[in-house]
């Protein structure tokens, strides 16, 4: 039997990517880094640590991945998570990137739209305020990750179980398949003559190598997102808290809209989407 990943709702991870037109000038950044410093620390993501990435060198000994720092910081907050099998593991749940291209805020502990623009505000807002005054948006994108756990040793279940056979967003070659298979699909749209809106969706069938207590489950995991692209010289902020707050709001009913048409009517009943 399929199950969300959570009681009420099937959200493993949200996250947030807002894109500056043009890269950050040092000074810009580091007035950021500072105003960061404290946003994150007032709200308990106190883990700071260079943002990493990797590099590969050819050798005598064949390709060697070596991890690099780049220009960017990573806040993050964690917390103590009881398992299923009663462990107690340290889980990151909310964390913040910035670069001097985006600033990214993703949190796996999402449970409401509201709450969850109230921690943008807080983490991201102080940034952009710095920001707007040296350059303009290239993008503003939301992403939702939903996992679904297929429960029992043996089980046989098809895909119709979680997903809408009639969805054009779902390839229909995986609706036969009794092994793992993936679905993804994207359109761009034209909203205005200086804003263009990418929809994605990629839908995965796998089985978990983690966490410990789900290790070799079947899952369904769908990661569903909208993307504004401003086109041009980008998207000048003027006042923040509306534009801004009013986009996302945007994006968020986009975003919805789009994983109603993804489930079949019992599974978007399970999760709230009905």
């Amino acid at each position: 039997m399929w199950r969300p990943i959570n009681e009420d709702h099937s959200i493993e991870m949200m996250s947030i990517v807002i894109g500056f037109h043009d890269a950050l000038s040092s000074l810009v950044y580091r007035k950021i880094i500072r105003r960061l410093e404290e946003a994150t620390n007032a709200n308990g993501l106190n883990i700071q640590q260079p943002i990493q990435g990797m590099e590969f060198r050819l050798d005598s000994a064949g390709v060697t991945p070596q991890p690099i720092n780049i220009t960017g910081m990573s806040y993050q907050k964690n917390s103590l998570i009881r398992l299923q099998n009663n462990n107690v593991v340290n889980k990151i749940v909310e964390q913040l990137q910035f670069q001097p291209q985006a600033i990214q805020y993703l949190t796996w502990k999402y449970t409401r739209w509201a709450p969850a623009v109230e921690s943008i505000q807080r983490l991201i807002y102080p940034a952009l305020e710095i920001a707007a005054q040296a350059v303009s948006l290239s993008s503003v994108r939301i992403e939702y990750f939903d996992r679904f756990i297929l429960d029992g040793d043996g089980v046989r279940s098809s895909p119709s179980d979680v997903l809408c056979e009639e969805s054009p967003l779902i390839a229909k070659d995986i609706f036969s398949s009794d092994d793992l298979w993936h679905s993804h699909t994207g359109k761009l749209v034209n909203i205005d003559a200086q804003r263009k809106r990418l929809f994605q969706v990629n839908i995965d069938a796998q089985e978990l190598a983690s966490p410990e207590e789900l290790v070799g489950a079947r899952s369904i995991s769908i990661m569903n997102s909208v993307e504004d692209r401003f086109l041009n010289t980008g998207w000048e902020l003027t006042d923040i808290h509306d534009q801004v707050g009013t986009e996302l709001n945007e994006l968020h009913k986009e975003s919805k809209e789009l994983y109603s048409k993804i489930l079949n009517p019992n599974m978007a009943a399970k999760v709230g989407l009905e």
